[in-house]
């Protein structure tokens, strides 16, 4: 079974160092976080075609690319910034096509601006962006996931448009159903089959530290157990952030670290199931 991780799981070397030592833990892809798809939409053509280039030395597939989030708001009725949300998330799109992308993930609101407690209207407007969206992701072969927040209010709309617009995926985020107490809609046998990406990282239930999987509270082991036996058939996509968990260790110890944890989980579940 194959895993991916994010870039992201160390702030020490460079990105060829950080791909070199990815690619000797195990791993097959790499996740792309927003702040590096913002570096390299913004560099262009030339930056794009190096770190392809990078990509097919060390071996590395790209699973998933995050579009940008600080300065996406889909939810407003400001049609400028509702206009330019989108216009970032089509060159999120058109940038997971040039890397051969798997899918493109997307946050319905961003971190920084608090949407209006209005469902209906944030609703409406991140239904009319998203069916936008699809389209043009369906034309560039890439498929596009909402991720699960940490706002209940959030993640009431999340959880209706995965449910009204099929063609959407979810990003199941770990982290994010620990701290909002949501697994048990998440992990819900009506939305299982909307899960096409994973964000697996820790925390202690209170703030989002993007810890390795294993370092915090997170019952890893009834995850991978629930989307395993429901056939879950995507990338294991690793989300851990070291800027964020402040996590000590070098880049390689980390890396097979975070592989060989859920490569362990992975062997188990597939032995109970060989064993049935």
């Amino acid at each position: 079974m194959l895993q991916s991780i994010s870039t992201a799981f160390t702030n020490m070397g460079s990105l060829e160092d950080k791909l070199a030592v990815i690619s000797a833990a195990g791993f097959t892809h790499i996740n792309i976080d927003e702040y590096l798809a913002a570096n390299l939409i913004h560099c262009g053509e030339k930056r794009i075609d190096d770190f392809a280039a990078l990509l097919m030395d060390f071996n590395l597939d790209v699973d998933w690319v995050h579009a940008p989030v600080e300065k996406i708001r889909l939810y407003t009725r400001d049609m400028r910034v509702w206009t330019k949300s989108l216009g970032l998330i089509f060159s999120t799109i058109k940038l997971a096509e040039q890397l051969q992308a798997r899918s493109v993930i997307i946050h319905a609101f961003d971190y920084i601006n608090r949407p209006p407690e209005n469902f209906k209207i944030s609703y409406i407007q991140i239904r009319n962006a998203l069916e936008i969206l699809l389209e043009a992701g369906d034309k560039a072969g890439i498929q596009l996931a909402l991720e699960n927040l940490i706002h209940s209010f959030m993640n009431n709309i999340i959880l209706e448009l995965i449910q009204r617009l099929p063609d959407i995926g979810l990003c199941l985020d770990t982290g994010h159903a620990e701290i909002s107490v949501t697994w048990s809609d998440f992990l819900s046998l009506s939305v299982l089959p909307q899960i096409v990406a994973l964000n697996l990282n820790d925390n202690h239930g209170f703030s989002d530290e993007h810890l390795i999987p294993g370092d915090g509270i997170i019952d890893f082991y009834r995850c991978i157990k629930i989307l395993f036996e429901y056939g879950y058939n995507g990338i294991w996509g690793v989300d851990c952030i070291q800027n964020a968990g402040n996590y000590k260790g070098n880049p390689a110890v980390l890396a097979k670290k975070a592989f060989s944890f859920i490569d362990h989980l992975l062997i188990q579940q597939n032995t109970t199931v060989s064993v049935r």
